[in-house]
């Protein structure tokens, strides 16, 4: 994902320790790049050019200065580290006070306002919903989700091939309001959602539900514990009708959304997307 994107101004620094030092260094706990994996070799067969190798702190220094610099495309700098561990405490930040700081030093440095009051100002009238363009029974699936995700100002989508949505996500590809980004992996895709709302945008996820499945772990460690929303409009293999092998396990869907306590609904009309 990140060498078909190509940030200019995006280093990944991977501290390499060789082992997992919190389960005792056990050898049979050793990570494989202690061995016969070269993550650096990993990145550049990925496509990704600026790939560095660092063993001092005068070399990571120089690389990292050389990734930031924002003019040789995204870089990875492959840190190896020993095996000591030092004790530093936990932090006094919860994850939400994180968020905040994190958030509003970006607003600082861009100039930009991504936080905005949780509510109005007294005696403010409300603000209406979103003007949605009416649906008709004429409309297609595709017309009404894309035309909805765009009157709710979604600026920002996800997404990897699924055959209900391919429709939806070629349009949005070619959509110049919003940018569409193809990920490999659904946690991927969440995590890149969170880090675009931080940054100020509305993003949308645009995933099948078995998808949703494979990201639960990013969308609880990240979404739901810094608290960061995000829309995810889920595909719903295993309903009724389902001829696929594997929708057996698509009736989960609605408890595990329960059990994680993310906010959800299920549409059966196309009246009912935009609302939703």
């Amino acid at each position: 994902t990140i060498a078909l994107q190509k940030p200019d101004n995006l280093a990944v620094v991977v501290l390499d320790n060789e082992g997992y030092v919190s389960t005792g260094k056990w050898a049979s706990s050793a990570s494989l790049s202690r061995g016969p994996l070269d993550i650096a070799a990993v990145a550049r067969a990925c496509g990704i050019e600026n790939v560095t190798t660092v063993r001092t702190v005068d070399a990571f220094v120089a690389a990292v200065e050389v990734g930031l610099s924002g003019e040789s495309g995204p870089s990875v700098i492959v840190a190896k580290i020993d095996e000591r561990q030092a004790f530093v405490g936990t932090t006094p930040l919860d994850s939400k006070e994180n968020k905040y700081r994190f958030v509003r030093h970006v607003e600082q440095l861009e100039n930009v306002t991504i936080l905005r009051p949780s509510s109005r100002e007294h005696g403010e009238p409300p603000k209406p919903d979103p003007a949605s363009s009416p649906v008709t029974d004429d409309d297609t699936f595709t017309e009404v989700l894309v035309d909805g995700l765009r009157e709710n100002m979604v600026d920002f989508v996800i997404g990897l091939p699924c055959s209900g949505f391919a429709a939806a996500q070629s349009r949005c590809m070619d959509d110049q309001s919003m940018r569409y980004i193809g990920v490999a992996n659904e946690g991927t895709g969440f995590g890149l959602c969170a880090g675009a709302w931080l940054g100020g945008k509305r993003p949308a996820a645009v995933v099948e539900n078995f998808g949703l499945f494979a990201g639960t772990y990013q969308l609880l460690r990240g979404h739901y514990t810094m608290g960061i929303p995000l829309l995810i409009v889920s595909e719903y293999r295993g309903d009724a009708g389902e001829t696929e092998f594997f929708g057996d396990s698509g009736d989960m869907t609605e408890p595990l959304l329960t059990a994680t306590r993310i906010n959800h609904r299920v549409v059966r009309t196309l009246g009912d997307i935009k609302p939703a």
